[in-house]
């Protein structure tokens, strides 16, 4: 990891009591009721859909290797998963274990830049899952990010990401960390809103073409300008 706080994230108290140098903040949003949402936005969350909904692009996940990684320590995380082993979504998609490495493009379309990440630890429990998220690279920022949703009592079903995060090695980082927390903030509301239906199957018809073109290209007698 790029970073010595791994597994800053779960500490209850981390918005009070970030990490020496880091900045903490959170975002909740409210995003239906019921627990067939629950359910469904669990399905999307462990699957990668919030990355895709949220706007950016997932480009490639790494999998762990059984016994490769042992997450953030025993009290840190439950999961009913273990590394190594892999757990499909209806779609097809395969679920987030720990140890797993993503690669995301971040940024806005035609100016986006590679961005690496350990799954630091997935949470699912009985009303609550998460998955939280540790920069591998250096620069512009490093840290942590929990992405996860909550089944209240009142049967609503709430998502929240938390973020705690320091400037990179670079003194221009530290220099211009005060715009990378405006930008962090935004990126924060994206990955909250990002479970609502209407923005999933969005990305999920996006996706589907994208694919749908692809085989057209690599199809026999097709041909690409």
């Amino acid at each position: 990891m790029s970073y010595a706080a791994v597994g800053a994230t779960a500490a209850p108290d981390v918005l009070a009591y970030p990490p020496r140098g880091f900045r903490s903040s959170a975002t909740t949003w409210h995003i239906g009721s019921g627990e067939q949402r629950f359910e469904w936005c669990e399905e999307n969350l462990l699957s990668w859909r919030m990355i895709d909904a949220a706007g950016f692009r997932l480009e490639h996940v790494e999998r762990s290797t059984e016994g490769g990684y042992a997450g953030a320590g025993a009290t840190a995380f439950h999961t009913n998963t273990t590394t190594g082993e892999v757990v499909y979504a209806a779609d097809g998609r395969g679920f987030i274990t720990p140890g797993d490495v993503v690669t995301i493009l971040w940024g806005r379309s035609g100016k986006r830049r590679e961005r690496h990440f350990r799954v630091v630890a997935v949470t699912r429990e009985l009303n609550v899952v998460s998955v939280s998220l540790g920069t591998l690279d250096r620069e512009p920022f490093v840290g942590e990010f929990l992405i996860g949703i909550e089944y209240r009592d009142d049967d609503t079903v709430w998502s929240r990401v938390v973020q705690v995060v320091a400037p990179g090695e670079a003194r221009w980082s530290r220099l211009l960390f005060p715009l990378v927390l405006l930008v962090l903030s935004r990126v924060r509301g994206r990955l909250a809103r990002g479970l609502n239906p209407a923005r999933v199957a969005h990305a999920r018809e996006t996706v589907a073409g994208e694919d749908a073109e692809m085989r057209d290209a690599t199809e026999p007698g097709s041909s690409a300008d």
